[in-house]
């Protein structure tokens, strides 16, 4: 077993390689939803965001957080698309999700 072989590493190495390692992939995370910016994806709308109460929350089909707008006019209410699956087009990314506007379906 690893730990008890001889030539152990500190523990602040340990945490020296594990917040290096954290590091990179936020950093390609950041870069993958980054080109992601400005696509349409399917979110499950959950409910209000916590963040943002003029905002809808919800999950992609590739698990990301949407917090997403609704347009003043359109012919659905926000409350309306609790629960239901919408596109939403992304216009913002962070490290967990995307921020994006409801995509009205065309009829």
């Amino acid at each position: 077993k690893a730990a008890v072989m001889d030539d152990q590493i500190t523990q602040e190495e340990k945490v020296r390689r594990l917040s290096a390692l954290i590091e990179l992939q936020n950093e390609i995370t950041m870069e993958i939803n980054q080109s992601e910016v400005g696509a349409t994806v399917n979110v499950l709308v959950e409910g209000w965001s916590q963040r943002d109460s003029s905002r809808l929350s919800g999950l992609s089909d590739t698990n990301k957080t949407v917090n997403f707008t609704v347009p003043q006019g359109g012919t659905r209410s926000a409350e309306s698309l609790i629960g239901k699956i919408v596109p939403v087009r992304t216009n913002a990314s962070g490290l967990t999700g995307f921020i994006g506007e409801f995509v009205e379906p065309a009829e």
